[in-house]
């Protein structure tokens, strides 16, 4: 395969990081599973497979990524049949750290329990139990923030709450919560909000999403106008 000039240095670059952003199909996979086998068959300092951590999305990009680097350290023993390095790489590329991101801190997890004292026997909860879960937790926060009883907390639920039911407070806070859960730092990013209103409350006419709703505004009553006319 012929390289261009940037693959050669991602493939060939060592002792630093590497960011590479390319296009789907541009031959990342294909550069990543070169870059590998030229450090399992560095002459001067080669490395077992075994040795290193190589994460994917998903488990059929890990499974092709095993799959490619295989039949790579194949090809390089047909060429050098009697490579006792080579030999011990297609033995141990079997059991090479090759998964799901998920997957390897499930692993870590696993395996080193006991340094952050986590019962060994625990599990990955289904998407059902974690449901439940946060309606527990949400059940008990509204409860406690209910019985302050204040002045903020009452003008909010006048504001967001029927008469009968704090259904529209309850999805307005899971929402929030899984968009901030999208963020890397989540309790920045919700603070980052607080600090946004503050500054609208104090000058709504600036704030980004009041220039936006003015947008909307001034669209829908143009839209109306016309109609008013076409009625005339």
């Amino acid at each position: 395969m012929e390289w261009t000039k940037e693959q050669k240095q991602v493939i060939e670059l060592r002792n630093r990081n590497i960011l590479v952003s390319a296009a789907a199909g541009s031959g990342k996979t294909a550069v990543l599973v070169q870059r590998i086998i030229g450090r399992i068959t560095d002459e001067k300092s080669p490395m077992d497979v075994d040795r290193l951590l190589v994460v994917t999305f998903t488990n059929a990009a890990a499974a092709e990524m095993r799959e490619r680097i295989s039949d790579a350290i194949e090809k390089a023993l047909e060429g050098d049949p009697e490579n006792l390095h080579l030999q011990r790489q297609q033995s141990l590329v079997h059991n090479a750290r090759i998964s799901t991101i998920d997957s390897f801190c499930l692993y870590v997890t696993r395996n080193y329990f006991h340094t952050i004292d986590l019962e060994p026997g625990f599990r990955i909860a289904d998407a059902g139990e974690l449901d439940l879960l946060k309606e527990d937790v949400l059940d008990e926060v509204l409860e406690a923030w209910y019985a302050r009883e204040d002045e903020a907390s009452t003008a909010f639920l006048e504001t967001y709450a029927t008469a009968k039911s704090d259904r529209h407070i309850r999805s307005m806070v899971l929402e929030l919560y899984a968009v901030a859960q999208s963020n890397p730092w989540p309790g920045e990013w919700l603070q980052n909000l607080c600090d946004v209103y503050e500054k609208a409350i104090e000058d709504p006419a600036s704030a980004e999403w009041m220039q936006y709703a003015l947008l909307e505004y001034r669209k829908t009553m143009g839209d109306l106008c016309k109609e008013l006319e076409n009625a005339r």
